[in-house]
């Protein structure tokens, strides 16, 4: 009996500071909005440009009239910086020649895991993304 109780007071307490966390993790996320006549690249369709945004270096690639993508600038496999190739529809590591398709997953290595994407939406002219 004595362990069950002790058990479940364990449980509990886990389950509390799990839940403390996962609170804390939403408290520090920030909504950022970007005026999109500040960044003419991001204007148009195909377009791409690299913002610091709270010290994270996040490349946005406007990949329709409706959406644009936030993924890391920097490669998985040793930070080197990455462009987007609008030709070929592909984000490119000029260091070691890995390649990401636009959901940030590696295609081509030296790079096996995938750019970190930040949640991003346009809306009313902007670009409203999610960083932490």
């Amino acid at each position: 009996m004595n362990s069950r109780r002790t058990f479940f007071k364990m449980l509990a307490g886990a389950l509390g500071a799990g839940m403390l966390l996962l609170s804390g993790k939403r408290a520090t996320a920030k909504n950022l909005g970007i005026k999109l006549e500040k960044v003419p690249a991001l204007q148009k369709v195909g377009g791409s440009a690299k913002l610091k945004l709270e010290g994270q270096e996040i490349l946005f690639i406007r990949d329709s009239d409706t959406s644009v993508r936030a993924l890391s600038a920097l490669c998985t496999h040793q930070e080197c910086p990455v462009t987007y190739d609008s030709k070929k529809g592909k984000i490119e590591c000029s260091c070691h020649g890995s390649f990401f398709d636009l959901n940030g997953n590696a295609t081509k290595g030296p790079a096996k895991k995938p750019l970190r994407a930040y949640p991003a939406t346009l809306k009313d002219g902007s670009i409203v993304v999610t960083v932490d």
